[in-house]
């Protein structure tokens, strides 16, 4: 799993069950970055590089799953690693998604997409081909919300991976 490091990071340890590293960190080999943003430019090149290179490391290894997480603007990560190096995720989480939808186009014929949002951003989040469109009612940030990473685990568990539970073998974490 690729995702964002942001949603990874929680900040009430009694609540770590709950959160996304509670719920992604078993059966799981995460690869977590950190992206920069400024007000008007994304400085990724860089960035998403060292993402190729440990990422092709690690496909290397047989895999059921490739699965991207991004939050916000780090959704621009899953598209340059598909436009400039090739990788196909059979799977991305978007969480409040700010890439235009058409831009996705591409990834229709062999990644599923699950779309949620937390707030409104000004347009349309829907994206009409998504296998799920959802709002997730929470005040709290997107990042910090155990309502919000529950969602989104049931989704890729049930849903995606096809199973009940995820096994208790704790996941190795690189960081970007």
């Amino acid at each position: 799993m690729v995702g964002s490091e942001k949603l990874f990071r929680t900040k009430a340890p009694w609540r770590l069950d709950s959160s996304f590293i509670g719920q992604l960190s078993k059966d799981h080999r995460l690869l977590l970055f950190k992206t920069m943003f400024t007000d008007t430019d994304y400085k990724h090149s860089l960035n998403v590089n060292r993402i190729s290179k440990k990422l092709y490391n690690i496909s290397q290894v047989s895999h059921e799953h490739l699965t991207f997480i991004g939050v916000g603007q780090d959704t621009q990560v899953l598209l340059d690693l598909h436009n400039t190096y090739g990788f196909k995720f059979d799977t991305a989480i978007l969480i409040n998604n700010t890439v235009p939808v058409h831009n996705l186009d591409p990834l229709l014929p062999f990644c599923a997409v699950y779309n949620f949002w937390t707030k409104d951003m000004g347009f349309d989040n829907r994206i009409e081909w998504a296998e799920v469109n959802e709002y997730v009612k929470t005040k709290i940030p997107a990042h910090l919300s155990n309502r919000l990473a529950l969602e989104v685990a049931g989704c890729l568990i049930y849903d995606r991976y096809e199973q009940m539970y995820l096994e208790k073998n704790y996941a190795k974490i690189l960081y970007v």
